[in-house]
């Protein structure tokens, strides 16, 4: 069973764990394996939501400088040379 998450699963996860169940067991077990090797988040998902609203709150109170598209836009062609 899947762990619960924070996220909808989109249509590319479900075709992908739709694939997987279609392994042979010999590769989905190599499959699962490198998934449980994969590095694990240290906060969890409130954690992470909690940082995100606190960033949100800032920005909203003023208190943190906020680019328009068009100044990150030319910043990113300045630096790419465009």
């Amino acid at each position: 069973m899947l762990p619960s998450m924070a996220a909808k699963v989109s249509p590319r996860v479900q075709q992908l764990v739709a694939e997987a169940a279609e392994l042979p067991h010999g590769e989905l077990a190599v499959l699962i394996e490198a998934i449980q090797a994969l590095p694990r988040r240290q906060e969890s998902a409130g954690d992470r939501h909690a940082v995100i609203a606190a960033r949100a709150a800032r920005v909203h109170a003023g208190d943190v400088a906020t680019l328009t598209m068009e100044e990150v836009e030319r910043d990113l062609r300045r630096d790419l040379d465009f």
